[in-house]
């Protein structure tokens, strides 16, 4: 479709594509995070993938425990003293396995559910075509015309009926229409009216169904051996729901039947009622930049030209935020987002598909705070409450311990701690302090000291509790020796000791257990031993480069070419490192995150790059990596993004990027909003709106125009509280009714009211 006519039908806030997708990662995905579905726009020969969260293939009939191996510890630990790190892995290992472990048990794989096809007869060439999602409503359209008519094939996944809703309709003209769903090895019945595809799985009772009902008008429909011929159709609607089994004896396809043919039959009555539920979360976080006025050109079209250019397409960098939070809702349900998101067409992904929780997840789910989404993080919450119990058996198997100790992997249902071997994951001890990190980070949000006092606290304390076990032995200074220790994934060190990741992790979980009893006003005495503990912990250190090193050891050297940035977790995700209260760490930080190398260009690791950048004020680096990823070939026709270039679907990058411009434009801690602490200027000008802050307020509105040396935000607070506003471009003018006290040349504190929205505009710097 020329770029003259896309501008009656693209929607609002969305994209368009003007080719079908040849392959199901370049199709549109839809959900509501439980089933996706993904599109691949395809006119006569159409394929829609149907995906369910929970549908993992059992590779074993029971997943067995870690070993019982604690026995090993003082020996490893003698061995990392004097520098003996592989050996020490190796004697790990031989204990392991001397206590049954056969090595790595890898995570179940996520697969699809089936694949739905739809054929329609050609009649001539198609012409005006184009491909479209719309982020308010999910809804992906496939536009065309030929012989018969105008074509329109509409497919949403419903929030509020858990159900994939597809319509087919040719303006002012019958048509027919074959219609199959395709599962290998699957069970499948059809009538005229119903499908019904039932899996079970070969190594556990567990499977799934998928029944669609067919609706349609003005026509006849025959069953076939796995699906149905309609002919002389007006319009068809189809009705698909999938559903897990635990016990796949337990059939519950009359139950769903009965749901199904309790829906009306009208799609725009089903799209009204998921409206109702999705717009509203899309609406509460929006983001416009200067030069996007003209927003229909296609996904090729932009792809291309920022492939092009040196500069950032600001058109690209606001689709793919908005399109990182539709993405982040639409696959989350009762599970987060796995490495696929929810949309996936292989029975054999790479990494299994699964939740990896070394940086994968931890980037996916960074949104759900700042940009306002709450169900995502219930989500989240959701897998951590299923795999906890796990947690608690690899603690003490492994080392003899109370509390968590994670895997860095799992497909949900447990987390044992059996993914590890000359890859020494079972020397990664920060694992579950990092996935509380975002839990804590709520908190700070909302305040409600309920969800601290009967949700997030035991969650604390347990993760604690591993490190006062743990941590039993000093360094010649005293210090405490975090041995062993691992910095994901960063092998040419692999097995080691003092990993900053373990130390900082560690610190940030107890600091977080320590506030939350003085914010409780309980325990104090508790609180006063960890605070005595953290007393002893090991300094950080800075290399003969000026470099902040990823090991707290002298005998350990750092390797920048790496992917992961594991050293830089004192900066994100804790504020641990900052310019106000360790300037020379905090510019040794800024030497690291400078000499850090790609390594194997994963999408993750310029995420945590720009991340990383942000904490540290590094506008020229966040921008820089935001860049690699917008021209580097990791986003898709259909706004899907890649691990690596051209190569493994995967949705870390997609879902991370809202929380990434989020860090640049605003960074916040209790008693503190910093603006556009790192926001280049090469994007001068624009606005956003509705972003959360760790100090129980909300920026309902932040504009910002370098060229008058403008930032306009409006401030809004749970409570009554003095804030400190930083804003490092200068204040040379400030105007606020609020009352103001410690002004000074790049900080300014204000007093919010509980509720109130308050004005702030600063003027400052140009900046060209």
């Amino acid at each position: 479709m020329p770029l003259a006519q896309r501008a009656a039908v693209h929607p609002a806030k969305g994209y368009c594509s003007i080719s079908p997708a040849q392959r199901w990662a370049d199709g549109i995905p839809t959900g509501n995070g439980v089933q996706g579905a993904t599109v691949f726009g395809q006119p006569w020969q159409e394929q829609v993938v149907i995906n369910h969260e929970r549908l993992f293939n059992p590779r074993l009939e029971e997943r067995p425990l870690p070993p019982r191996m604690a026995g090993a510890l003082p020996e490893i630990r003698r061995l990392m003293r004097g520098g003996k790190y592989q050996e020490a892995l190796e004697h790990s290992l031989t204990v392991a396995k001397d206590n049954g472990y056969e090595g790595i048990v890898h995570t179940d794989r996520y697969h699809p559910a089936c694949s739905m096809r739809l054929e329609t007869p050609a009649n001539g060439p198609a012409e005006g075509y184009l491909r479209s999602l719309d982020f308010m409503t999910g809804e992906a359209v496939v536009r065309w015309q030929d012989g018969t008519g105008p074509w329109r094939r509409s497919v949403f996944v419903s929030r509020r009926d858990n159900v994939v809703v597809q319509e087919i309709h040719c303006e002012g003209a019958a048509f027919p229409l074959s219609l199959a769903l395709e599962l290998p090895g699957g069970e499948m019945r059809a009538t005229p009216e119903w499908l019904v595809l039932r899996k079970k799985y070969d190594k556990t009772a567990r499977g799934y169904e998928v029944v669609c009902r067919v609706i349609v008008e003005g026509g006849r429909s025959v069953a076939t051996a796995n699906g149905v011929e309609i002919n002389q159709a007006t319009r068809v609607l189809l009705l698909t729901r999938v559903e897990a089994l635990d016990d796949f004896a337990d059939s519950r396809v009359e139950a769903t039947r009965r749901a199904l043919a309790a829906l009306p039959a009208v799609y725009g009555d089903l799209l009204a009622g998921h409206e109702l539920i999705h717009r509203p979360i899309m609406e509460r976080v929006s983001l416009h930049l200067a030069g996007t006025e003209v927003s229909h050109h296609a996904t090729e079209e932009l792809l291309a030209r920022q492939k092009a250019s040196d500069s950032i397409d600001p058109m690209l960098l606001q689709k793919m935020f908005d399109m990182g939070r539709f993405a982040l809702l639409s696959s989350s349900g009762h599970y987060p987002p796995n490495l696929c998101g929810i949309w996936n067409g292989s029975w054999k992904p790479t990494w299994s598909g699964d939740f990896t929780l070394d940086t994968n997840l931890n980037i996916q789910i960074a949104a759900a705070t700042v940009c306002n989404m709450p169900e995502a993080l219930e989500s989240y919450w959701n897998l951590i409450e299923e795999i906890a119990p796990s947690w608690k058996v690899n603690a003490r198997h492994i080392y003899g311990c109370e509390g968590y100790l994670t895997n860095a992997r799992t497909s949900g249902r447990e987390a044992y701690l059996t993914h590890f071997s000359k890859w020494p994951g079972h020397f990664w001890t920060s694992g579950c302090a990092w996935l509380m990190s975002p839990l804590y980070e709520q908190f700070t949000i909302t305040g409600d000291q309920q969800f601290l006092r009967e949700r997030l606290l035991p969650h604390l304390e347990q993760t604690v509790a591993f490190y006062e076990d743990f941590l039993t032995d000093a360094d010649e200074d005293g210090h405490w020796f975090f041995a062993p220790s691992y910095s994901p994934e960063n092998e040419a060190q692999g097995p080691s000791a003092n990993a900053v990741i373990d130390i900082a992790a560690a610190k940030q979980a107890i600091t977080h257990l320590i506030s939350a009893y003085r914010i409780l006003e309980i325990k104090p005495d508790k609180a006063a031993s960890l605070e005595r503990m953290l007393e002893r912990f090991p300094p950080y250190l800075i290399n003969k480069e000026g470099a902040f090193k990823e090991w707290a050891r002298a005998d350990i050297d750092d390797h920048y070419d790496h992917r992961h940035m594991s050293l830089a977790y004192p900066v994100w995700p804790a504020h641990e490192i900052r310019r106000e209260n360790a300037p020379r760490l905090h510019q040794a930080m800024r030497v690291a995150l400078e000499k850090r190398r790609p390594g194997n260009h994963s999408a993750h690791g310029y995420v945590m790059r720009a991340f990383c950048a942000a904490r540290v004020e590094h506008a020229e680096l966040a921008h820089g990596n935001l860049l690699a990823l917008l021209r580097n070939d990791y986003i898709l026709n259909g706004l899907l993004t890649n691990h690596n270039p051209n190569h493994i679907p995967n949705t870390d990058m997609l879902c991370a990027l809202p929380a990434v411009l989020v860090e640049t434009l605003v960074d916040s801690r209790p008693g503190e909003i910093e603006l556009l602490p790192a926001w280049s200027p090469k994007l001068p000008k624009g606005r956003i709106r509705g972003i959360q802050c760790r100090t129980e307020a909300s920026i309902p509105s932040l504009e910002w125009d370098d060229a008058k040396g403008m930032v306009r935000v409006t401030l809004r607070s749970r409570k009554d509280q003095w804030i400190r506003l930083i804003c490092r471009r200068g204040i040379n003018e400030l105007r606020t009714k609020a009352p103001v006290r410690e002004a000074g040349a790049d900080a300014v504190s204000v007093f919010l009211k509980a509720g109130e929205d308050l004005e702030v505009e600063i003027v400052g710097n140009p900046r060209r």
